[in-house]
């Protein structure tokens, strides 16, 4: 059984007109399948850049008001370790 080749033409047994369906039609999936990770990792990649660009000073801010309770904190426990040991004496 012979079947046709890209240009409508049945193979003469020269090698040029006998395609191997299952292999070249696998093959084509897998590169489809690489191009489309390919991508979709590109995509990714610009939103993660761009949603990370937009959100950088909220990110900024949010550690500065971190740092500032932290001080904040430590100046509150020596005060309390300060009344602790005036207590003891």
């Amino acid at each position: 059984m012979s079947h046709t080749n890209g240009n409508g033409h049945a193979g003469k047994g020269n090698g040029h007109g006998e395609v191997a369906y299952g292999e070249f039609g696998s093959d084509l999936g897998h590169a489809g399948i690489e191009q489309m990770d390919d991508r979709a990792g590109r995509i990714c990649s610009t939103q993660r850049q761009h949603i990370g660009a937009a959100n950088r000073p909220k990110i900024v801010a949010a550690r500065e008001e971190l740092s500032d309770v932290d001080r904040e904190l430590e100046k509150v426990r020596d005060e309390r370790r300060g009344e602790q040991a005036s207590s003891r004496r």
